[in-house]
């Protein structure tokens, strides 16, 4: 991996693990989302969900082996939507129980 990959896996994980880990720990949100987000910690954990599963396709995308690449890749594909509908849940859970 480049050094361009690097930076990419290191901008990934650090955008996603700050505001993840403090919605997770804290309960704090980013201004912008705190009134659409019902339930923090649950959005903390798709949002860390997220940037793991972006971080293992970046790190499939250095590899040669086309074995490890397919089954690391749908691996990082799996963890990104998990994490993705973890998020979204977290929207929509307090909405749904009032309707």
């Amino acid at each position: 991996m480049d050094a361009y990959g690097w930076a990419a896996l290191g901008a990934a994980l650090t955008i996603t693990l700050i505001p993840g880990g403090a919605a997770v720990f804290r309960r704090w949100l980013l201004p912008r989302l705190r009134g659409r987000v019902e339930s923090p910690r649950i959005w903390g954990l798709g949002v860390i969900l997220m940037g793991l599963g972006l971080s293992v396709e970046l790190l499939d995308a250095c590899r040669h082996d086309d074995m490890f690449r397919n089954i690391a890749g749908l691996a990082g594909l799996c963890i990104l939507i998990y994490g993705f509908c973890l998020e979204t849940w977290a929207r929509v859970s307090g909405r749904l129980s009032q309707s």
